[in-house]
């Protein structure tokens, strides 16, 4: 799937690519690794975050064995506490990848109406899952007039109602 996300969105060498929800860091690695690839050895910006803290250590490992020295990878829950800013705004970046988890359920929908970051501005997600709230975010971090963005997530997704429609 990787692979394939990276063949669709085409990662120069020297762009910024985001991945709010990092895991081990395997997307931003094949975006990075595909960029070196096309453009004979540099590639690309990497920023990531992950909630769960043990899985943030094995993507800064990972960063570490495949030479991205300069990966900035944050430990925070993305959705209730980004920490990919710069001046009080969310960064932004010109490709955006992510798996994010599916079907979070307290993902912080109490506060989304007041977001500081206008990131449910489409709408509000409903409380009992997160896919769209990855989604806003994902859409908000993407630089304007040519981010590009793939996303992973459940096919049912594509077949929701009530907020979720709407957004």
């Amino acid at each position: 799937v990787s692979r394939l996300i990276v063949e669709i969105l085409q990662p120069e060498a020297g762009e910024s690519v985001g991945d709010p929800c990092c895991g081990s860091g395997t997307l931003l690695l094949t975006c990075s690794a595909f960029a070196r690839a096309c453009s004979g050895g540099k590639g690309c910006q990497l920023f990531g975050q992950e909630k769960n803290g043990s899985t943030w250590a094995l993507a800064k490992i990972n960063m570490f064995v495949h030479e991205e020295l300069a990966a900035q990878l944050a430990w925070g829950d993305t959705l209730k506490d980004p920490r990919l800013v710069a001046e009080g705004k969310l960064q932004k970046f010109d490709v955006v990848v992510s798996s994010p988890p599916f079907n979070v359920k307290d993902w912080g929908q109490e506060a989304a109406a007041t977001d500081p970051y206008g990131r449910y501005q489409r709408g509000v997600p409903p409380r009992g899952t997160a896919d769209y709230a990855f989604i806003s975010h994902m859409v908000e971090t993407l630089k304007p007039d040519h981010g590009r963005m793939a996303v992973v997530v459940s096919h049912g997704v594509l077949f929701r109602s009530g907020s979720e429609l709407q957004i």
